[in-house]
Order: structure tokens, then sequence, then C-alpha cells
């Protein structure tokens, strides 16, 4: 007969799997653990920058107020980059939309900047040309007085 202090004598196989089952089961919950720890922290990342995202976006450039600019030196400066600036933009866009551009700045001190796509002359008289038509369609007395004299 056995004794009641020995302990029972289980196949090796037999144990063997319960050791295994046992061992996996505690992996496969700390895999699991790790992953929900994984994924808590790259959510808290994600809103983090989510949060840095949203500032940098309400932050962005500030307004200025739009007025005479009392500092002579300060104006000059801002004068010089604000034009050339301008006179970029006008380039550009005379060459990526194939746009006849014209423009025309004279400095506080009476000094001439200018850029034209094409002759300065050409577009000037361009230009009048067509406030002449869009006057003439605007005032229909004019247009009267044409059908008047083309009448007689």
């Amino acid at each position: 007969m056995r004794a009641v202090s020995e302990t029972p004598r289980y196949p090796l196989s037999l144990l063997s799997r319960v050791h295994n089952y046992s061992t996996r089961s505690v992996r496969d919950i700390r895999r699991l653990k790790l992953r929900i720890l994984a994924k808590s922290m790259l959510m808290f990342a994600l809103s983090s920058i989510k949060a840095q995202i949203t500032d940098q976006e309400k932050m962005g450039r500030g307004k200025i107020v739009i007025r005479r600019i009392d500092n002579s030196s300060s104006r000059q400066v801002t004068f010089s980059k604000r034009r050339n600036g301008l006179l970029k933009k006008a380039k550009e866009l005379a060459i990526l939309c194939d746009a006849q551009v014209g423009l025309i700045i004279f400095s506080s001190t009476g000094k001439l900047y200018d850029f034209a796509s094409t002759s300065m002359k050409s577009l000037i008289e361009r230009y009048n040309k067509a406030k002449e038509e869009h006057y003439q369609l605007l005032n229909p007395t004019s247009e009267i007085k044409v059908l008047n004299f083309s009448g007689m």
C-alpha cells in the first residue's frame, strides 16, 4: 500500500503537457499585457502628437495690423521686402499663367520700380482700350448716342 504522504505518480507525458500548457498560458497572458500596454502607450503618444498639431495649427503666423509704420528705417526695410515679394509674384504669375502682367510702384521718395512681362507701353495702351470699352458697356447713354449718329 501507498502511504498518504507520497505524491501520486503521473506519467511524464501528462506532466509535461500540463507544464507546457501553464507556461504557454503565462506567456500568452504576458504578451497580451504587453500588447495592451503598447497599445495604450501608442494611443497616448498619438493623442499628444494630435494635441501638438492642433496647437501648431492655432499658432501659425500672427496677424499684423495694417497701418503706417512710424519708424522710417523699419518702414524702408518693410517696403523693400514687400516690393521684392510683389515683383517676384508678378513675374511668377506671368510665367506660370502666360498672363500679360504690368506692375508700377513708386516709393515714398518718388523712385520708380516696375515690371512688365511684355512692353509696358503696349500694356498701358491695352489697359486704356479695355477701360474705355468697359465704360461704354456700363454707360447706356453712350450707346444711344452711337445709334443716333449711325442712323442719320
